[in-house]
């Protein structure tokens, strides 16, 4: 099985198919940095960079797969990285693919464009000639003093197919006359000329005391189906089309998980564009204003029920692998180690030997200074005999000098006595 270059591990992950998902399908997975991760599966601790070393490929190893990490959860080493990921094979049956992990360094590959079918607001095409709307990076816009006569769209054409628009709005001003939809349209234009598709309109009544969304369906309101909302405060909303019909669901948490209410269009129309519109109706008062955020905006495809994370097999390690045609270049480089291993194995020994001669070189050095030592000694030892002697040499020959000197003189007196009295007979 092939390897992507430079990734030390990777585990094998399952979906479960639903039948219509079709392929290209965003799935989210959310990868644990270790155990102790609230995640559908975790690598072990064994990422480099969590979690921007996190590749994820189809299942033959090496075709790398789009996706997009919405965000971390937790605090290291037990965090969870929330990935969509663009699984190009048809899951309308199970599918397994691969999550690669564990690359010094490795930067993110994470790129919402390539991953859902619109995600990049900055790509948009905008009218805007009364400056409402202030788009602050790929999926955040803020919408400033839009009022019911205005004419402002930013859009972006798109496939018609089963699909769920996603983001979270948030209201801090809304007068009676406003008018602004978000969702789905035949054309690029403000609402008011849009006769097919189908939005969520923001609206407020009671001389704008009470503020609501309502779904438009084909350029026409329905006034009874609305859910109150209030002011400054972050609501997330999915609309949905599954092909037939047409859904816009209001929830309170960005898991889309705590249902407020939802919205129904029952014959939904066809549509070649999504975005934010304006409504412009000159028989709307000037004065009517909203001030509002759109934020994490995206569409992704989507089917009931949808695919999802299923399992994860044992993690896997990179192995070496050298192809047949490389064999005569490991061969040689194989032989350039041992050569390399021999040649430090003598330069070792050799180290070895000189630290042995240097030992023995020391041991002789303080021979010689032991024999030094002796030799000073003995000159000293020498010395002081030749001193000894000298001096009892010295001595003996005052002795004996002194000793003939007086049987001289003796022998002189007496041969004088001899000689006198020879005379004088």
């Amino acid at each position: 099985m092939s390897w992507l270059s430079g990734y030390q591990y990777r585990k094998l992950i399952t979906i479960s198919g639903s039948a219509g998902a079709g392929s290209g399908y965003q799935v989210l997975l959310r990868v644990g940095e270790s155990a102790n991760a609230d995640a559908d599966f975790h690598l072990e601790g064994h990422a480099l960079n969590f979690p921007n070393d996190i590749r994820f490929t189809a299942a033959d190893g090496v075709t790398e797969l789009a996706h997009w990490l919405e965000k971390v959860e937790g605090v290291a080493p037990d965090r969870t990285a929330y990935f969509w990921v663009k699984v190009e094979d048809s899951l309308d049956v199970d599918v397994q693919i691969y999550c690669y992990y564990g690359q010094e360094g490795g930067a993110s590959a994470s790129d919402g464009e390539q991953t859902f079918e619109a995600y990049d607001l900055t790509t948009f095409t905008e009218y805007d000639p009364n400056n409402r709307f202030a788009v602050n990076n790929e999926q955040s816009v803020t919408v400033t003093d839009l009022g019911g006569r205005d004419d402002a769209y930013l859009v972006k054409s798109i496939t018609q197919q089963s699909l769920a628009l996603e983001h979270n709005i948030e209201i801090t001003a809304m007068s009676k006359y406003t008018r602004f939809h978000i969702g789905f349209a035949d054309t690029a234009a403000s609402f008011k000329d849009i006769t097919n598709g189908f939005s969520y309109l923001a609206i407020a009544r009671d001389a704008g005391n009470y503020h609501a969304l309502s779904i438009v369906d084909s350029g026409s309101m329905t006034n009874s189906n609305v859910i109150e909302v209030s002011l400054n405060t972050k609501y997330y909303v999915r609309i949905i089309y599954d092909g037939a019909n047409a859904q816009i669901k209001i929830y309170d948490d960005a898991q889309f998980s705590n249902l407020l209410g939802q919205l129904e269009a029952t014959a939904p129309t066809p549509f070649n564009y999504v975005g934010l519109f304006g409504h412009h109706n000159t028989t709307l008062p000037i004065s009517g204003e909203l001030d509002a955020t759109i934020d994490l905006f995206r569409v992704r495809k989507f089917i009931d029920p949808e695919p999802s994370f299923s399992s994860a097999g044992a993690e896997e390690t990179a192995v070496v692998y050298v192809s047949s045609s490389l064999s005569d270049s490991y061969k040689l480089l194989n032989f350039a180690g041992n050569l390399a291993s021999g040649e430090y194995r003598i330069f070792n020994f050799a180290a070895n030997l000189a630290s042995d001669q240097y030992k023995l070189l020391a041991l002789l050095e303080k021979l010689l200074s032991d024999v030094y030592s002796i030799r000073t000694f003995t000159s000293r030892t020498l010395l002081d005999s030749y001193a000894i002697i000298s001096g009892i040499a010295v001595r003996e020959v005052i002795v004996l000098r002194s000793k003939i000197t007086r049987e001289m003189n003796l022998t002189s007196r007496v041969i004088r006595e001899v000689l006198l009295r020879s005379k004088l007979s």
